[in-house]
């Protein structure tokens, strides 16, 4: 249970660091002297979420990954 839980945690963090609001991934460490600096991805590369982006690319990105971890659990 573990390591799926560990995972997802890590999956929706990095999902954050894709959006305009960005994620305090390294919380802890101090970064220039604060503690809670966001980080993200480089600036032409994120999105809205909710928008166009996010419809047309991790949408299907999402039903894909989902359907090829379906089927190997399905398949022997």
């Amino acid at each position: 249970v573990g390591v799926p839980l560990g995972l997802g945690c890590l999956v929706h963090s990095l999902g954050d660091a894709l959006t305009f609001s960005r994620v305090p991934l390294l919380w802890p460490v101090r970064l220039r002297g604060c503690r809670w600096a966001p980080l993200g991805m480089w600036a032409p590369l994120r999105f809205r979420t909710g928008s166009a982006a996010e419809l047309l690319l991790v949408v299907p990105a999402l039903l894909l990954l989902g359907g090829v971890s379906a089927w190997t659990l399905i398949t022997p």
